[in-house]
């Protein structure tokens, strides 16, 4: 009994600790004035940013699949093996060409922008706005005691605002105004900047009013289209709340918003979302600055994050609302910034969210091995380092952007989505025959040489740029480890689901022993062999070993110990003040 009565009382201290603490909200004493200081809202599909434009006050609306996916023009005419002939003759100009320039000279593919909601400001001053992030509610209050408040529902597809404690003769100056972003407007700044939405060749959409509504309908590419709807009510003159959505390819729908009910847009469960969201972990460490941090980037991921919405692409459902192309295109970047965006979710116990970017993988899985065989000219699979929604690839730096490796550190989201859940159905149905497919494109790829097996070229994010120097002969320290722990993900996954010692393992097996050892000198790990990491690198790409992959001890074989290489390695690192 006393133990059945101290077992309650923990799971009641975890679940009260499991909330944030109110003082890790966000409280301004004023709106924000710019898009990327605004105030976040949003539930993986549909995202809002509140901030004050001008002398109104802007909802900024975006949804993750507003997507230009027409081709990347020229894209289809690379293959890995040309590129290798011209990096052998010194002729890599040829392959910019066609691999890196068409990234930055044409508009799209590219993540779009969707339209805006602005209300006039009222006569009073800004007493204070706040995002509440134990429910991802945010409200403006005036110094004239006039409130403003606003929510995206977390499992609808639906967003809330509300005005209320104004002068019931001023309703109608608190109605929203649609604002459409100007998809003809001239054509201003550079591609590398963004430039000017007009440059998609879009034609402008329309805006239909309705006694209480506002539709936007804008053409995209080719027969697409997206729609934004806005509704609203007047509840006896003392509050006027209203409800926004946005549709991709279908008309935009709204639940009715329920007057005769307390509750007029569903919030109870919106708030039980966000309780269990906060409910299932917690931190608590010394330095509160740090653990404000914390839960303010862990609001950040259960806005984004979802397990059946496309994944956390460079600016997620927060696109850029200064009326320009996204830079760098919104898109998804597999060379660190997709893996980093789910890592919180795993030891936070928010596998139901981070299954969105596994299942996404699985998804897009037949267009990946369609360009596989395209690019690399073998059968398997590998996935562009910079990838269109649908999974194409965009080009760019093509070191990077078609990297060979690129399926092997997306592996790691895979193993760890079987790891941390323990579910062997999605290890047998999905995880192994993923990773399955990922190790036989890459030993179907390597070629042996002096004993050992190698890529054709190899690279390391985002050293040399794009420059003919950033292609290696030899293996880099990140292209190894990857492999090595693709192999080893692969070796583990089997074993778990006591698979037969085919000829197809035998052949991983057997590539596995005969990979080289990481390069090291008295500096540490090298980019690659003969070759220091000689300035600050954002990427730090040389040290991937050390984490996330955590498998020196593999690569480095020839090492007899790990300690000094680790040491010497951050030496090198402060060194430079990386």
């Amino acid at each position: 009994m006393k133990l059945l009565a101290l077992l309650l009382g923990l799971l009641c201290v975890t679940i009260i600790h499991g909330q944030p603490k109110p003082g890790y909200n966000l409280d301004l004493k004023q709106i924000p004035l710019r898009w990327d200081e605004a105030l976040p809202l949003g539930n993986g599909w549909l995202g809002a940013l509140i901030w004050q434009k001008e002398n109104k006050l802007r909802i900024s609306l975006d949804r993750v699949d507003l997507w230009d996916d027409r081709p990347m023009p020229q894209i289809d005419r690379l293959t890995f093996k040309w590129v290798q002939q011209q990096v052998a003759k010194g002729e890599y100009d040829t392959v910019q060409k066609i691999g890196d320039w068409p990234y930055e000279q044409n508009a799209a593919p590219c993540k779009i922008p969707g339209a805006a909601i602005e209300f006039k400001m009222p006569d009073a001053s800004v007493v204070s706005a706040s995002l509440d992030i134990s429910n991802g509610i945010s409200s403006v209050i005036f110094s004239n005691g006039i409130r403003f408040g606003s929510y995206i529902h977390a499992s609808k597809q639906e967003g809330y605002f509300g005005w209320t404690e104004f002068d019931p003769s001023l309703i109608d100056s608190f109605l929203p105004s649609l604002i459409p972003p100007r998809y003809q407007a001239e054509q201003a700044g550079s591609p590398k900047d963004g430039g000017s939405l007009s440059r998609l060749g879009y034609e402008q959409g329309k805006i239909t009013k309705g006694k209480n509504s506002l539709r936007y309908h804008q053409p995209t590419w080719g027969t697409h289209y997206y729609e934004v709807l806005i509704e609203w009510v007047n509840i006896y003159n003392k509050k006027l709340v209203g409800a926004w959505t946005i549709s991709v390819d279908k008309p935009a729908s709204l639940h009715k918003i329920d007057t005769a009910h307390s509750e007029y847009t569903d919030m109870r469960s919106h708030l039980a979302w966000w309780k269990d969201f906060w409910d299932r972990s917690s931190i608590s460490i010394p330095d509160t600055l740090l653990e404000r941090q914390y839960y303010l980037d862990m609001y950040k991921f259960g806005c984004v994050a979802r397990s059946n919405a496309p994944p956390i692409s460079l600016q997620a459902i927060w696109t850029a609302d200064d009326g320009r192309l996204l830079p760098w295109k919104g898109d998804l970047h597999h060379d660190l910034n997709t893996q980093l965006s789910y890592w919180p979710g795993y030891t936070a116990n928010h596998t139901d969210l981070t299954a969105g970017f596994t299942n996404w993988l699985w998804k897009v899985r037949a267009e990946n091995k369609r360009w596989t065989q395209q690019y690399f000219g073998v059968e398997g699979l590998n996935v562009p380092g910079v990838s269109t929604i649908s999974g194409k690839p965009m080009g760019g730096w093509i070191q990077y952007a078609m990297s060979p490796t690129t399926v092997c550190w997306l592996s790691q989201n895979f193993y760890w989505q079987w790891r941390y859940t323990n579910d062997t159905a999605f290890l047998r149905e999905r995880a192994y025959p993923w990773v399955r497919d990922a190790a036989t494109y890459i030993v179907n790829l390597v070629r042996k040489r002096d004993g050992n097996y190698y890529l054709p070229l190899s690279s390391s994010p985002e050293y040399n740029d794009n420059k003919i120097s950033a292609w290696f002969s030899d293996w880099t320290n990140y292209d190894l480890s990857l492999v090595s722990y693709l192999l080893q993900t692969e070796s583990i996954m089997a074993r778990a689901l006591n698979r037969p010692r085919d000829a197809q393992r035998k052949r991983l097996e057997e590539l596995r022993m005969a990979l080289p050892s990481a390069a090291v000198d008295e500096t540490g790990l090298l980019m690659a062999p003969g070759v220091r990491m000689d300035h600050s690198h954002r990427h730090m790409s040389p040290y991937i070993s050390l984490f996330p992959l955590k498998n020196l001890h593999v690569v480095a074989k020839a090492i007899k110990n790990d300690t000094t290489v680790i040491a010497n390695s951050f030496r090198h690192l402060e060194r430079f003040g990386t």
